[in-house]
């Protein structure tokens, strides 16, 4: 008789938190601000350096997604209540994704 197998993922550990967490709505409500935030301030990241090489299709592609980010974390914020201390790393992030929206040349 074969036994089970427990599956393994090795993959880097970029947050503290696991990948797929088990958690009450109101944590994955603020885990999806926190994970949008990540997403849309990466994709800015990466717009604003792709700008350096010229690579423009990259940039209006990544612009795009960064934006997109961006607009939902408007609309999904006044739905979530945070903690002081994850409010004040909201704005710091969503204020730097902005300042980036803006040098990409989006009109906010």
């Amino acid at each position: 008789m074969e036994t089970a197998r427990t599956l393994t993922f090795d993959y880097p550990r970029l947050h503290s938190s696991p990948p797929w967490p088990q958690v009450a709505s109101a944590d994955a409500a603020v885990l999806f601000l926190k994970n949008e935030l990540d997403l849309g301030l990466t994709f800015s990241w990466v717009a604003l350096c792709s700008r350096t090489y010229g690579w423009k299709q990259k940039v209006d592609r990544n612009t795009r997604a960064a934006r997109r980010a961006y607009d939902s974390l408007m609309h999904f914020r006044c739905r979530v209540s945070l903690t002081p201390s994850q409010l004040e790393a909201y704005e710091g992030g969503l204020g730097c994704l902005r300042e980036r929206l803006l040098t990409l040349g989006e009109a906010i």
